[in-house]
């Protein structure tokens, strides 16, 4: 939600500011992702799980950049940056709903990385 200040800021500096915010936390973020991703998908599949998230990531991407460019020409800055903000708001209810219990886990503590969730049907290396 640290896009939220995106939709009030008028002046070039605070733009600049929030942008800046905004950027240093880009790479934890995408560190965070690609560290789960490793953590939770089988050792057989990580490489093809890595290749998925990244062409996500960048189609994600594109269309948000695709999007924003349309609503900026329209609606001027605020309509753009409302993008990221609904961007960002369906990403923590997605993320939110989409939570494995711990009874799921446990199910698959044996086949999985220490501390890692892994599907039951997927086979690991040892």
């Amino acid at each position: 939600m640290l896009s939220v200040p995106l939709l009030s800021v008028e002046p070039l500096w605070a733009l600049y500011a929030v942008v800046v915010v905004l950027g240093v936390a880009y790479a934890p973020h995408l560190i965070t992702i690609f560290g789960l991703t490793e953590r939770i998908v089988p050792e057989n599949r990580l490489a093809e799980a890595m290749a998925f998230l990244t062409s996500g990531t960048v189609g994600g991407q594109a269309l948000a950049l695709t999007l924003s460019g349309r609503l900026a020409e329209g609606g001027g800055a605020p309509a753009a940056f409302a993008v990221a903000v609904v961007a960002a708001t369906l990403c923590a209810v997605l993320a939110w709903t989409a939570r494995t219990t711990p009874a799921a886990t446990a199910k698959t503590a044996g086949t999985a990385k220490p501390g890692a969730a892994a599907p039951p049907d997927c086979a690991r290396s040892v």
